[in-house]
């Protein structure tokens, strides 16, 4: 059985959720209630996994390890195609999570007007990209095509970190349209439940 280290409503719920998706067995650990969780990830951020005692950090590795493991069809077999899926991959972890990074530091470090400026500078460049997913999904239900994948899970956790902020974002009524769809599935649901985390994007 795998353990999955996280926290709640974090980066680690797409692995949590991609697990159900493979319909694996596994136990989420939150990582406040690991003693020296450094011995775990040295780093000390989330997720981590741990596979019988084999431990893998950084998102984008586990996601790539467990697809290639379960011989996932969300992972392409086509050279041209799964360097597609891996370079959006790596825009939701190396460029889409660092841009909302800012908007947390700003929440945890700052106050008053300071605070404000920072949430609407931090905010432009997150509204650029969603734009830059927006028109990808002009012409696909999925940022990966006609199924829905770990891109688009991560995709609404990130969604829904902008509803922790008093700041205008922006992500288009295509990026609305996938959130909508991706969220009906009973494991990506079930897995904010699981963790005592509400979905709050679209609830008056």
């Amino acid at each position: 059985m795998y353990k999955l280290y996280g926290l709640p409503g974090s980066c680690s719920t797409g692995i949590h959720i991609l697990l159900k998706a493979l319909e694996q067995d596994f136990e989420v650990i939150p990582k406040n209630t690991v003693d020296n969780y450094n011995t775990i990830n040295p780093v000390g951020a989330v997720p981590a996994l741990d596979d019988g005692g084999m431990i893998i950090c950084e998102g984008a590795a586990i996601v790539l390890y467990l697809l290639e493991k379960h011989k996932s069809e969300m992972m392409p077999t086509d050279v041209v195609e799964k360097s597609s899926f891996i370079q959006k991959l790596m825009f939701n972890y190396a460029t889409m999570h660092p841009a909302y990074n800012r908007l947390f530091f700003a929440m945890n470090n700052l106050k008053g007007k300071t605070q404000q400026e920072a949430y609407e500078a931090a905010a432009q460049p997150i509204n650029s990209l969603w734009k830059n997913v927006d028109d990808q999904l002009k012409s696909r239900p999925f940022v990966s095509g006609e199924k829905v994948t770990i891109i688009d899970y991560l995709l609404c956790i990130y969604a829904n970190w902008g509803t922790f902020f008093n700041v205008d974002i922006k992500r288009g009524p295509n990026v609305d349209r996938m959130i909508k769809q991706v969220i009906q599935a009973p494991y990506f649901s079930s897995a904010f439940e699981e963790e005592g985390v509400e979905f709050a994007l679209f609830k008056s």
